[in-house]
């Protein structure tokens, strides 16, 4: 018998966002501070059989995952992850940003499915990375994203993203990478 001692799990390394649509686009930033990803539970059921003070049989269903719900909070505010998760509209005047346009009032907005990987590091004693960990989850879709400010506070922009895969698809994938993937 071995002992086991794991892997720890630091900081958001990168977030690489690729919309699932013919010509995928890939959206790469490195100033996301915090990811969270709760499990979206389809509840099981028991039905007990009483007969007077006894139990006598049980019918019993497991609770099934069926996707997870993301939040991932990011320290600046990138239009183009904007623009996908709101699902919105973004304007360019020279390439640079000029204006930005949510969903239309009382319409079911036009969200396209994307996937979300994002990259966490493990640190030795030196706080060097030994390796880095990519988490990818698929069939993404944002939802409404709040907005708001504060007197003499950087505002953390925070995303809401649902996962729900398709039947026999992994709900996540953790893979070991020994570096980063490069970016152009």
């Amino acid at each position: 018998m071995s002992l086991l001692t794991g892997f720890n799990i630091a900081n958001v390394e990168r977030v690489e966002i690729t919309t699932e649509e013919t010509t995928p686009v890939t959206l790469v930033f490195e100033t996301a501070s915090n990811v969270s990803c709760v499990p979206a539970i389809s509840q099981g059921q028991e039905i007990e059989q009483r007969v007077k003070n006894v139990i006598m049989g049980l019918l019993k269903t497991d609770d099934l995952l069926k996707g997870y719900d993301i939040t991932l909070e990011d320290q600046r505010l990138i239009t183009e992850v904007l623009e996908l998760i709101d699902g919105g509209t973004v304007t360019l005047s020279s390439s640079a940003f000029s204006k930005y346009e949510g969903p239309n009032a009382g319409s079911a907005p036009t969200r396209k499915s994307f996937s979300l990987t994002f990259y966490t590091s493990d640190r030795d004693t030196s706080g060097a990375a030994n390796s880095y960990y990519s988490w990818k989850f698929v069939n993404c879709k944002g939802k409404p994203v709040e907005f708001g400010g504060k007197d003499n506070e950087f505002r953390t922009t925070s995303y809401t993203i649902e996962s729900r895969p398709a039947s026999g698809t992994a709900l996540v994938t953790l893979q070991k990478v020994t570096t980063l993937p490069s970016v152009t």
